[in-house]
């Protein structure tokens, strides 16, 4: 699979110095994290949407995109990005609008850093 445009893989070159010798395998672990508390993130900004909280939104997203900018998953982050805008605007609508799309984002981000583990290219 192709990470152009999904993965920024400069963010993850730090992961050869931390990963002794197998940044692969830390790769792996770290988007196994990744995958199994994203329903808790969708969940907890889904919630603050309900609510119609914008500040519970923003930080909801906020801690998310973190997790997604340090995995270098560029799409991740740019449709957090517009959801925690919509947010601070004030404008939930559009917000819970750009979630619906944020699912198949974070999958897609997934898959692609499972295949880039699985590739090895991170030991080269």
């Amino acid at each position: 699979m192709a990470t152009e445009g999904i993965i920024d893989l400069d963010r993850l070159t730090s992961l050869r110095s931390i990963g002794d010798g197998n940044a692969s395998g830390l790769l792996e672990e770290l988007t196994t994290l990744f995958r199994d508390t994203r329903a808790e993130y969708m969940a907890s900004v889904e919630r603050a949407v309900a609510l119609r909280d914008p500040e519970a939104v923003v930080e909801a997203v906020h801690a998310f995109k973190a997790s997604s900018r340090s995995l270098g998953a560029v799409r991740v982050v740019s449709r957090c990005e517009q959801i925690e805008a919509a947010a601070r605007a004030h404008d939930l609508d559009r917000a819970d609008a750009l979630m619906s799309d944020l699912g198949p984002v974070i999958t897609e981000a997934i898959e692609a850093l499972f295949a880039l583990a699985a590739s090895g290219a991170l030991d080269r």
